[in-house]
Parts: C-alpha cells; sequence; structure tokens
C-alpha cells in the first residue's frame, strides 16, 4: 500500500513505524497498483452475495459518503444502512445535519466524524478503514470560501487520491446530467472535471449522473409548491422550454446500492438516470398550479424569464453577488426574496432528458441497464405537494377543527419575537415549509382537559413522520 517500514536507533527495543513515501507529485498511475483489479477482488466478488440482508446484518460494507447531509446523501445512507453497512459520515460543523441520520442503520453502524476537506489528515481519518468511498459532494452556488472548482474539482482529487493512497477497493463519483466541458454553468463544467479527476485515480470507478431530481427535500417540488402556496406572489421561472425528466432521490440512491453490490459489471462505466415523464419546466409548473389550486385556469398568472437574457443582465455583477448571497439566507424561506445570479440562471439552460442519440454517443447507461425501474413521478407530486394542498385549500375537517378550537389542545404556544436566528435556521411557524406545521402542539394535548373527557372518539397518537395520515392528529368530540 505504498508504505515503507524503517527501524529506530534504539538499542532497547525494536518498534516498526510506517511512514507514507507519496507526495503530491506522485502520478496518478504510481496509485494504481494500490488498489487491486476488481476482477481479482475476491472480498468485493462476495459482496453481491452478502448485500441482500437486514439493517441488523453484517455485509463487510464499509462506506465513506461525502455529503451525506445533503437530501441525495441521506437516501443513499438509508439504502446501505437497510442492507447491513458500516456508513462513515464526514461532516463539517457541528454535526446536527447527520444526526438523524444514526437511526438509519444498526446501533454503531452509522458514524458521523468531522473533517475538514482541505486537511489531508482528517480526509485519511475518515476514509482509512472503508472499502467503498461514495462522494456526492455538490454546491449549487459558489460562495466566497468555496468555489465550484474547490468544491467539484479540488475536493474530488483530494478524496480520490487519499483513497488511492489508502488502498480503497471501490470508488463511486455523483456527477450531474449533462456535464460536459463546453457547458454554460461553472456547475457542470466543474462536475465534468472532477469525472476526469476520479477516472484518472480510479479507472474502475463508476459515475453516476442524476437528473433533475425530486421527492423528499428536493429543490424541485418545494420550490415550486412555495411559490405557489404563498399569498399575493405571482410566481416566477426561469428557461420554460427547457425540457425536463425528473427523476427521484430513491432511484439514485438504488443504483449506488446496485453499483456497490455488483462492482463487476459497473466498473468504468457512466450511469445517467431520469425519470419516467419527459416535459417543458413551464408544462411542470403549470401543472402544479392545477395541482394545488384544484382547478384548471387558461390565464397565464406566472411570469417566464428567457435564461438568456437574464442571465445577460446578472452577469456583469456576479463577482457582486456571489459574495453576498449569504445575506439572502436569512430570507431563503420566503422565495420571494431569493437572489438569483447568473449561476442559477445558467443552470437554467441544458436540457435534462433520456437523449437516445446522445447517449449512443457518450457510451451512457440507463437505470434500467442496472435492473432499475424509476419511481413513479404522479405518485411523488401528489405525496410531496400535499402539504401545501392543505394550505391553499384547508380540508373541511381542518376549517371544522379551527373553528372549534379543539384537535390541537388550544392555541399554538408562540413567543412575542421572534429571533432573526431562528427565522433563518427553522423558517416562521406559518411559512415553514409552506404549511402550518401541525407538530408545534402535541395532537393528544387535549386528552388531559376535563373537558374533553367525555369525547366518543379516543385519541388516536402518531405523526406524519412515523406515517399515519394527518387526520390521525385530531381529536373530534
Amino acid at each position: 500500500h505504498g508504505l515503507r517500514h524503517s527501524l529506530p536507533c534504539t538499542p532497547s527495543c525494536v518498534v516498526s513505524i510506517s511512514v507514507r513515501s507519496y507526495s503530491i507529485d506522485t502520478p496518478p498511475e504510481e496509485l494504481h497498483k494500490n488498489v487491486p483489479a476488481l476482477q481479482e477482488n475476491v472480498d468485493m466478488k462476495n459482496l453481491a452475495l452478502q448485500s441482500t440482508t437486514g439493517r441488523s446484518s453484517v455485509t463487510g460494507v464499509r462506506a465513506t459518503v461525502f455529503g451525506a447531509s445533503s437530501s441525495l446523501g441521506r437516501h443513499i445512507v438509508n439504502q446501505l444502512g437497510r442492507m447491513g453497512s458500516q456508513v462513515i459520515l464526514p461532516y463539517r460543523g457541528d454535526g446536527l445535519e447527520v444526526r438523524e441520520h444514526k437511526m438509519m442503520g444498526d446501533l454503531g453502524q452509522i458514524v458521523p466524524l468531522p473533517f475538514q476537506i482541505r486537511d489531508k489528515r482528517s480526509v485519511e481519518r475518515v476514509i482509512q478503514d472503508s472499502n467503498v468511498v461514495i462522494n456526492c459532494i455538490q454546491r449549487r452556488r459558489e460562495s466566497r470560501n468555496f468555489s465550484f472548482h474547490d468544491t467539484h474539482v479540488n475536493a474530488t482529487h483530494m478524496i480520490a487520491r487519499t483513497a488511492a493512497e489508502l488502498g480503497v477497493d471501490r470508488f463511486i463519483q455523483l456527477s450531474v446530467a449533462n456535464a460536459s466541458p463546453d457547458s454554460p454553468s461553472r456547475l457542470y463544467q466543474t462536475k465534468w472535471h472532477g469525472e476526469q479527476v476520479a477516472k484518472a485515480f480510479y479507472p474502475e470507478a463508476t459515475i453516476i449522473r442524476p437528473g433533475q431530481m425530486c421527492g423528499n427535500y428536493d429543490w424541485f417540488f418545494h420550490k415550486f409548491g412555495w411559490q405557489w402556496a404563498l399569498p399575493f406572489r405571482r410566481p416566477s421561472i426561469v428557461g420554460p422550454k427547457v425540457r425536463l425528466q425528473p427523476c427521484n432521490h430513491l432511484d439514485v440512491a438504488r443504483a449506488v446500492a446496485v453499483c456497490i453490490m455488483d462492482p463487476l459489471n459497473t466498473a468504468g462505466k457512466t450511469y445517467e438516470i431520469h425519470g419516467n415523464v419527459c416535459a417543458t419546466r413551464e408544462q411542470f409548473f403549470a401543472r402544479m398550479q392545477e395541482v394545488l389550486s384544484g382547478r384548471r385556469t387558461n390565464y397565464k398568472i406566472y411570469r417566464a424569464w428567457n435564461p438568456w437574457v437574464l442571465g445577460a443582465i446578472l452577469k456583469p455583477i456576479y463577482g457582486v453577488h456571489k459574495n453576498i448571497q449569504f445575506v439572502f439566507d436569512f430570507v431563503r424561506h420566503y422565495p420571494n426574496m431569493q437572489m438569483l445570479t447568473h449561476e442559477c440562471v445558467m443552470q437554467h439552460v441544458p436540457d435534462m432528458y433520456h437523449d437516445k442519440q446522445r447517449f449512443e454517443r457518450e457510451g451512457l447507461y440507463t437505470l434500467q441497464d442496472l435492473g432499475l425501474e424509476p419511481e413513479d413521478y404522479f405518485y411523488w407530486e401528489a405525496r410531496t405537494l400535499e402539504p401545501f394542498y392543505d394550505r391553499i385549500n384547508p380540508r373541511m375537517v381542518d376549517i371544522q377543527m379551527r373553528g372549534k378550537d379543539v384537535g390541537y389542545g388550544g392555541p399554538v404556544p408562540t413567543t412575542e419575537g421572534v429571533s432573526w436566528h431562528s427565522v433563518a435556521m427553522y423558517g416562521h411557524r406559518r411559512a415553514r415549509r409552506g404549511m402550518f406545521n401541525r407538530d408545534w402542539w402535541g395532537p393528544d394535548a387535549g386528552e388531559y382537559d376535563w373537558e374533553f373527557h367525555d369525547q366518543e372518539i379516543p385519541v388516536r397518537y402518531g405523526s406524519d413522520i412515523d406515517g399515519n395520515s394527518h387526520l390521525n392528529q385530531h381529536v373530534y368530540k
């Protein structure tokens, strides 16, 4: 594994110390000898036989997932945890983003560890005991501390080089659909360069390119649902004629799990994942308005921006925009205040759909080549937009309960003032995630009031987190 042993000149005892002989100038070809070919790796071959068991099993998969706190990362961790893998979660900050991930696996199998991507020692610490490394680090925008090149190229170089030096068997790189060196978006350009870096250190690395992703904690349904659900709002979209074919987070997570379980058939391939419905962004946007309002209108009440025109307007001030974006984080829960930069607009230019000619030209593989079928778009549309529908058109039972002031145990407790920090981090209680949050006050609070002791229907416990219907949270008198 690229280590040499040196003996200290101590007369009393002899100790073997491992000293790393690599430097930053070591070419990737010299590191290939540390990683055995998957065809000759017996341990990786046996993973396909051991990875069909449950969360309490031990399959031998020890995976390090970079970017686990993202909406895609949590689904990948859940897929790995449900087949009995030990997962290392590198995180920055206080670790609150990955704290809930520990419930996705058996006791002690999900291990969060702090790291800093520019500190090689911390990266070695989170990789050293793993046999699979998954890199799904991505930022939708630049910041003062990390540019797109730092996030998608330099970070990939640090992770791939360190994994190759430590002899990690498997490397999976998450990219983005239509990544190319001549893309108008810097994000897609740097994502393509990150792929080349991963292939340089791992010729048998698997590249997964998700298209427009949707589902829980997404930036597709929630972004559009916010705009239609909030009052006094004229929604706007950028790139109305762009063709999209949204895929679900579960599709991508399952693809990653299959690539781990079947390393021989997926080594060195690039998979681009799309969903089962293809339409323009304007069609998706108008359909969400029909679903949320419950009726179809012939009037176009939203604004549509040409990305090239809007991008030309914003390009001269992009240098200032990308350095002051953090100011708008305090009001990011109200989409009217979200700031569109030149880069955000350019990300709406390329199409994201299954183009058969491009797939054949670039040698790309699909989700069906992994033996998987995409999730139904309409099912997740209804499931994800339901909270926003309740906000626009309250159901009759909600109107009755609000009139009686029954079911929540009284008025929702609140304070006189709300700090900027709490609003920025968690949102206002009536605007958070675009709905009235029913978890602010316990659904069983009325059980302890003398007024409700003679109720005919007993209190039914449960919450949306447990998978029950929101109707179970009401108390009937």
